[in-house]
C-alpha cells in the first residue's frame, strides 16, 4: 500500500484530533503545517516530544548554518542561541479583542 495513500486514509479518520485543548501541545507538526505540507504529511507526527527532542523528519535534517546543530536539537536560523534576533513569544491568551494601536503625530 501506498504510504502517502495510508497517511491520508488515516489523517481522515474521524478517531484523529489535530488540536488539542487549551493548553495542551499540538497534534500535529507545526514546522511541517506552516511550511505548507499537506495534512497527511503534517498530521502523521509531531514537532518535538515532551523531554525537547526534535521528532520532526524534515527540521531534523536540517542542519543550522549557524551552528550546525541538526538532530536532536536541530532549530532554524530563527530559534538558533547564535542569533541575534529572539524568536517571537507567544501571544498570551485576552479576554477579548486587543484595543486599537495608539496614533502617533509625525511632524
Amino acid at each position: 500500500m501506498n504510504l502517502l495513500y495510508h497517511l491520508k486514509a488515516v489523517c481522515n479518520s474521524e478517531s484523529i484530533k489535530l488540536r488539542g485543548k487549551a493548553g495542551e501541545p499540538p497534534r500535529v507538526c507545526v514546522f511541517c503545517r506552516n511550511n505548507g505540507e499537506v495534512e497527511a504529511v503534517y498530521a502523521a507526527h509531531v514537532l518535538k516530544a515532551p523531554d525537547g527532542r526534535v521528532l520532526c523528519p524534515r527540521l531534523r535534517a536540517y542542519t543550522c548554518p549557524l551552528c550546525g546543530v541538526s538532530g536532536d536539537r536541530a532549530h532554524t536560523i530563527k530559534y538558533c542561541p547564535l542569533s541575534r534576533e529572539p524568536p517571537p513569544r507567544k501571544p498570551r491568551p485576552s479576554a477579548g479583542p486587543a484595543p486599537p494601536a495608539a496614533r502617533r503625530r509625525i511632524m
